[in-house]
């Protein structure tokens, strides 16, 4: 009887390699048996078309229903973050706030008011037409014209600035203010420098109309004119015609 030849696998140069491998890496020799099979060696994991397929389509029907169905915590933090009663809140605020100018306004003017109805009484009471006055310094003005400057020795001015602080580069004759025939006031500027009548320069030999509550700035010192319109009139018709 004829034996019959066995049938091996052929043996590739990479069952070689594989051997030699396994030999280095274990202290005892291996034998056939114990060698890893060809088909491990570089082999990739092959997934099945159609499963993979199928999976994919899953979860990208699973993403989209996900995606169109938010968490509740999510929706919640939204909210929170969300400024909802900004818009109503700003009006109530700019309702209360002209509420507030509204009344902060009505006050001021009574305090106004009042602040004129007290120089009134106070002017009426010295006999004064007008009145000019600074943070020290506070004259009755009595007169139809008056001069407005720094006294010395040989100049005489009838407002004295040196009685509201450093008046040394003040002309001695820096201003006059004069009331007109028809009860009407008005400055004039002497002096070389300059005068600020309620923010607006005043050049040398410029004559500006003054009224009540005007501010006059003379070299960095401020004062206030008021005029006493009762005791105006009243000077005009005592005055001969």
């Amino acid at each position: 009887m004829t034996a019959t030849p066995s049938v091996s696998s052929p043996w590739m140069p990479e069952d070689d390699l594989l051997l030699k491998n396994s030999i280095e890496g274990l202290d005892t020799p291996a034998t056939y048996s114990e060698r890893p099979l060809p088909v491990e060696v570089g082999s990739v994991k092959m997934n099945d078309p159609e499963l993979m397929d199928n999976t994919y389509i899953s979860d990208q029907y699973n993403s989209d229903s996900d995606g169109d169905i938010p968490y509740f915590s999510d929706v919640e933090a939204m909210i929170l973050e969300m400024d909802l009663a900004h818009t109503q809140e700003s009006c109530i605020l700019s309702e209360v706030a002209r509420y507030q100018y509204e009344g902060t306004k009505r006050m001021i003017i009574r305090l106004e008011q009042s602040a004129r109805s007290s120089f009134e009484r106070t002017m009426s009471s010295q006999g004064a037409l007008a009145i000019f006055y600074g943070r020290h310094l506070m004259h009755y003005i009595k007169k139809a014209e008056v001069t407005i400057g720094r006294s010395t020795d040989d100049t005489e001015v009838d407002i004295d600035l040196r009685k509201e602080g450093r008046a040394n580069k003040i002309s001695r004759r820096q201003a006059t203010i004069k009331m007109e025939a028809d009860g009407s006031f008005n400055l004039k500027n002497l002096g070389a420098s300059s005068i600020s009548l309620n923010g607006k320069d005043v050049a040398r030999g410029q004559v500006v109309a003054l009224g009540s509550s005007c501010l006059i700035e003379i070299r960095g010192m401020c004062f206030v004119f008021e005029i006493n319109d009762k005791y105006v009139r009243r000077f005009l018709d005592s005055q001969p015609r």
